[in-house]
């Protein structure tokens, strides 16, 4: 019987498993790091509190998502309301049905200068990101248009809007009237179960450059909170 010869030592594949598991605890770290901490954040929050600020983050655990305000300029606002919603009625204007739960106001010279709202569409059942926002410009445009004031498109819908959720946004500059200064709209939806997140930014056309990192900060610092606690075809 012939002696089965013994397999070369490959350093090369041991380097390779070093390598590999190096770079999976730098990205477990980078996730937890970027990842806001529900239990721990949840008992820094006033007593009883469910939704709330706390440092520079906006916290809502009813609906499991929290949102970094870009920078000190930047002021949040929790926004009064029922933490209960309503399924959508598709027969009726989408964005009047979302229910707004925080803001985000940078302030300039004279007045705000930016805004940005965040808040929640109740489906029931899962919807694609895509075929909503298409109907929220529709009607937006519907809305603000007139046959002498026409709006400009400055992006299609288009994805993806987050890294994580993906979801899609456009952006649009309506036509600018006393009730409506800030007349550069940008809006993300990104979906989640049978909810869709929706991040609307309102700015001047004089402002938008230099403000335009700070708004896709916003979007970028929208993080959504664990729930393993609930199966996954567990819905709101």
């Amino acid at each position: 019987m012939k002696e089965r010869k013994k397999r070369p030592f490959d350093k090369s594949s041991i380097l390779f498993l070093v390598f590999a598991l190096f770079a999976v605890l730098v990205l477990i770290n980078e996730m937890n790091r970027n990842v806001p901490n529900p239990d721990g954040e949840l008992k820094r929050l006033a007593d009883g509190d469910r939704i709330g600020e706390l440092d520079s983050l906006y916290f809502n655990f009813p609906y499991y998502f929290s949102v970094k305000r870009p920078d000190s300029s930047w002021l949040i606002q929790v926004l009064p309301g029922d933490t209960t919603l309503n399924y959508v009625d598709e027969a009726q204007p989408l964005l009047d049905q979302v229910t707004w739960f925080a803001q985000m106001t940078h302030s300039g010279e004279q007045a705000p200068n930016a805004v940005s709202q965040i808040g929640v569409l109740k489906w029931q059942d899962s919807v694609r990101a895509e075929d909503k926002a298409i109907t929220m410009m529709a009607q937006i445009l519907a809305k603000y248009e007139t046959p002498r004031a026409r709006a400009s498109i400055l992006q299609e819908t288009t994805q993806p809007a987050h890294h994580a959720l993906q979801g899609v946004w456009w952006a649009v500059v309506l036509p600018p009237s006393k009730e409506n200064t800030l007349n550069v709209w940008i809006l993300s939806v990104l979906p989640r179960r049978n909810l869709t997140y929706i991040i609307l930014s309102q700015t001047s056309e004089p402002e938008y450059a230099a403000l335009k990192p700070g708004l896709e900060k916003i979007v970028s610092g929208f993080k959504t909170l664990s729930m393993l606690d609930y199966p996954a075809e567990w819905k709101f």
